[in-house]
């Protein structure tokens, strides 16, 4: 790496000049990492028709600060790709949009500065990603050398129709002696559309592999599949699992299955 692409002076400067070629396919953040600073992110579970947010921490705990200079727009990568996501980063409490460029630099970056982003000494920097899931596929992606994952999961239901009446105004124009068009003699005419809609829950699908299971709950804090092998009734609840997952004495029993997504 040239000097012109790292500069050293009162804090550390790093230039982002093709992101791929140059700190390799670890990234911008995996080249943070070999200059001291500790990257910190959640895997997540979500609902593949839900905005999935990520969150992440970047600690830079060394004497000296991390100055960004962007040459070129920086890019998230994900595999399988995604398209549609955006990066925030915690600035005074509140989200502020951030893909390291100029036009997104903070305020508390004078306007004469090049520099883009700045990770000061001895603090730690917040990230929400948010990314819109396209199918239950598991995701990787490349905040760091941490090899982050979004699992995004589907209930399925049974697709259910009905027929729905539409009614539509039938007028006829008649004319009178005076050659004046009147509306008159409307009758209605009814016909009918499909709509379809879900019915009782038939399983879940993670990772494209569907869970045939009517009793399936997925706790996304914890990354677990909840299967109960009983319906809910003669687990004497109501609620598909309360929200929590199998119990300790139903797994014992033998009528609750609990796994890690």
């Amino acid at each position: 790496m040239s000097e012109d692409n790292v500069k050293k002076g009162f804090g550390k400067y790093v230039w982002i000049i093709g992101v791929v070629a140059l700190f390799g396919t670890g990234g911008l953040f995996a080249y943070l990492e070999s200059l001291g600073l500790q990257i910190t992110c959640e895997d997540r579970v979500c609902d593949v028709n839900n905005i999935c947010e990520v969150y992440c921490n970047v600690k830079n705990p060394t004497s000296q600060s991390v100055y960004l200079f962007n040459h070129d727009d920086w890019k998230i990568t994900f595999s399988p790709e995604i398209n549609e996501f955006d990066l925030y980063a915690k600035y005074y409490g509140k989200w502020r949009y951030t893909n390291f460029t100029k036009a997104t630099r903070f305020p508390n970056i004078p306007d004469d500065k090049l520099y883009v982003f700045v990770f000061p000494r001895y603090s730690t920097k917040e990230f929400k990603l948010e990314v819109k899931l396209i199918d239950t596929a598991r995701i990787k992606w490349n905040f760091g050398e941490l090899d982050p994952i979004i699992q995004p999961y589907e209930y399925i239901y049974k697709n259910l129709s009905k027929q729905v009446p539409v009614y539509t105004k039938v007028c006829t124009p008649t004319i009178d002696a005076k050659n004046v068009s009147h509306i008159e003699d409307c009758i209605s005419k009814v016909s009918y559309k499909t709509e379809y809609y879900k019915g009782d829950k038939t399983g879940v699908m993670i990772d494209k592999k569907e869970t045939k299971n009517p009793y399936v709950y997925v706790n996304e804090k914890k990354g677990t599949l909840s299967e109960s092998l009983v319906p809910w009734g003669n687990r004497n609840f109501n609620d598909p699992l309360l929200g929590q997952g199998c119990r300790d004495y139903e797994i014992e029993k033998g009528v609750c299955i609990e796994s890690a997504i």
